[in-house]
This record gives structure tokens, C-alpha cells and sequence, in this order.
């Protein structure tokens, strides 16, 4: 294995009605939204941070396809970890129910 791809993905609240109050900066801790880099509403204090790495298929020369695939992997393991019982606390509840839980006031 040649290359690895880490991702370090936050899953925010922005509250009801303050979507474009306020605007976040293009900086190095807070990037813009999209492949544009256009700056974007700043969340609430909340954040949930799932972490993973998936290996780069390719050796020393991965194509852009071979990127794409780690990619996929990526996002299929968030996908598993966002529904999965303690993987971000290590307690009962999954990461998509105490996300859900900030809008109703819940830390």
C-alpha cells in the first residue's frame, strides 16, 4: 500500500433560521462547502467527529478511479458508523441519535 485516505468528517447543527446569519471563512480548521470552497453557514457548538482510513488501490501510481474507490469505502464506512450503537461515545447510543438530540436542546 502506497496511499491511504483519511477522513475526519463532523457532523454540525446549524440552528432553524440562521442558515445564511452568519458565514464561515475559508480557513484551514472550517473549509468552504463544496468543490467551489464557497464559504457557508458556521455551525452550532455541537460537533460529532467520525473518523476512518481506507487504503488507496494503485501502489505508487493510483489513478484518479483508484482515489474514487477508497472514496466509496470511506463513505460506506461512515454510512455503517453514522447507525452503529457506541461507536462514537462508546455508550448505547449511535452517532445519528445524538446528533438528532441537539436540536431539542440535548448536549
Amino acid at each position: 500500500m502506497a496511499y491511504l485516505v483519511r477522513s475526519y468528517t463532523e457532523l454540525c447543527w446549524v440552528p432553524d433560521g440562521v442558515a445564511g446569519a452568519a458565514l464561515g471563512q475559508n480557513q484551514a480548521n472550517s473549509p468552504g462547502f463544496g468543490s467551489a470552497l464557497n464559504p457557508g453557514s458556521i455551525p452550532n457548538a455541537q460537533v460529532l467527529r467520525l473518523q476512518v482510513a481506507e487504503p488507496v488501490p494503485g501502489g505508487d501510481s493510483p489513478t484518479q478511479a483508484n482515489f474514487n474507490t477508497a472514496f466509496v469505502a470511506i463513505a460506506a464506512d461512515l454510512n455503517t458508523l453514522i447507525a452503529t450503537p457506541g461507536a462514537f461515545s462508546g455508550g448505547t447510543q449511535t452517532p445519528l441519535a445524538i446528533a438528532q438530540g441537539w436540536s431539542t436542546g440535548n448536549p
